[in-house]
């Protein structure tokens, strides 16, 4: 769940447990979605942003490696 936070706060995106059997991922302006399987994790978050997470982004790498 760090490095996934790692990556998703580039987005403002957080990620977090809920209930100890689902994730919830939220964005800044507190909208939020809660799904119960880690794999519903990146589209439920470009979803929420309204744009793709690409981790091949230059800009991504480099917003990772200083954090």
């Amino acid at each position: 769940m760090a490095a996934a936070n790692r990556v998703l706060s580039f987005r403002r995106i957080k990620l977090a447990e809920w209930q100890g059997t689902s994730f919830v991922v939220s964005n800044a302006t507190g909208a939020s979605t809660v799904f119960e399987s880690f794999s519903h994790l990146w589209p439920e978050a470009e979803a929420l942003c309204g744009r793709d997470i690409d981790p091949l982004d230059d800009a991504l790498i480099d917003w990772v490696q200083k954090r």
